[in-house]
């Protein structure tokens, strides 16, 4: 349980809850050095995480008070919290996890927050969040979800459109209505708004307080689908009473509403998408026959010239066979030539002989003439 010290001379707590995650911590820590926030204490609280003082040593700068709670073991998210808020000594306290970043628009909430008019006292003001996906360094990858919507106590029965990030709580209230329930693991902040919001008057104001980043496993995400329904029933059971047949009637005409006023958009996009997508289909399946089309008078001159190319084919088989005949008869020739080589040289010998005979014949003839 929750107990009440001394205040000091600052105005508001950041209670940073945080675990195992020293790297996001320190950028969490940086973003309300670099807010500027006046008269700011900071209490982080480690829950049973490796120890982080260095951190907060070396990150908090401008002399911004700080108090380190060290876990050993780990008490839970709603103890934590808890135990932030026993620690903090301001008139009122805001919640930052290590995985948030505050944004520059917190200080216009919380000047908002000294000029709004408050009969009792007992004021809650929120601000917008922005919940966005995170790529693997942590730098922003793309919106997610923008949280911020005046406050109507029906729709917190039907869910949380508050974020633990987005509000201002007077430190004392939290008190009296006893914290954040242990038993919660999650819907922690949930049942803490709907406890509030029997006690205090809650206000919206539309600036930018706060940055969500999520991971692949975060919890917003949709993870632990059975823990998120067991911590769902504990609420609706804590809270029994204010579900009565009135209230459940007005959770669903608000749902018959926001279901219009958000899905319906929604679903008249995906008609001119579906439309469109329709009319991409035609056009693909028209392209589709065209292109069958082609293909066919393609396959019908394939098959043309495959009846062309087999004509030349046994054209050439003819040539072919043609020059083995021509090649047959110029190796006839050739032997016939070497065959009339051979003949020639003969018969040259042959005249030649005869000459030499003649010849002889002649020189003979004289000498017959001279002894006669």
């Amino acid at each position: 349980m929750v107990k009440s010290d001394g205040m000091n001379d600052s105005k508001i707590t950041i209670i940073i809850r945080t675990k195992d995650r020293p790297k996001q911590l320190g950028e969490a820590l940086r973003s309300i050095t670099e807010a500027q926030v006046p008269d700011v204490e900071v209490v982080v609280v480690n829950d049973g995480g490796v120890d982080v003082q260095n951190v907060i040593t070396t990150t908090l700068t401008d002399g911004i008070p700080s108090n380190y709670l060290f876990l050993e073991t780990s008490h839970g998210r709603s103890e934590a919290g808890n135990l932030g808020a026993e620690a903090s000594r301001t008139p009122y306290i805001f919640f930052l996890d290590d995985d948030d970043l505050l944004a520059p628009g917190f200080l216009s909430l919380l000047k908002h927050f000294d000029t709004y008019h408050c009969p009792h006292g007992n004021l809650v003001l929120y601000g917008r969040v922005e919940a966005f996906l995170c790529n693997t360094d942590g730098s922003k990858r793309e919106t997610y979800r923008i949280f911020g919507r005046d406050f109507d106590p029906v729709a917190l029965l039907w869910e949380n459109y508050i974020p633990f990030n987005a509000a201002i709580i007077p430190r004392d209230l939290f008190i009296r209505v006893g914290g954040l329930d242990s038993q919660l693991k999650v819907f922690e902040d949930w049942d803490l708004f709907l406890k509030l919001s029997e006690k205090a008057e809650f206000a919206y104001y539309p600036d930018m307080v706060a940055y969500y980043r999520l991971s692949e496993n975060a919890f917003i995400l949709g993870g632990s689908a059975e823990l998120q329904l067991d911590c769902r029933i504990r609420i609706l059971e804590k809270h029994r009473e204010k579900y009565t047949p009135r209230s459940l009637a007005n959770i669903y005409e608000l749902f018959k509403r926001d279901l219009r006023h958000e899905f319906l958009p929604e679903v008249a996009r995906f008609k001119a998408e579906r439309k469109r997508w329709l009319e991409i289909d035609q056009e693909r399946k028209t392209f589709i026959d065209e292109l069958t089309e082609q293909i066919s008078r393609k396959d019908d001159y394939i098959d043309e010239l495959a009846m062309e190319i087999e004509k030349k084919g046994n054209y050439i088989d003819e040539l072919a066979m043609e020059i083995s005949r021509k090649g047959e008869y110029i190796e006839k020739l050739e032997h016939e030539k070497i065959q009339w080589h051979s003949m020639d040289s003969e018969r040259t010998k042959f005249v030649r002989g005869l000459q030499r005979k003649v010849s002889d014949l002649k020189n003979l003839l004289p000498k017959a003439d001279g002894n006669r």
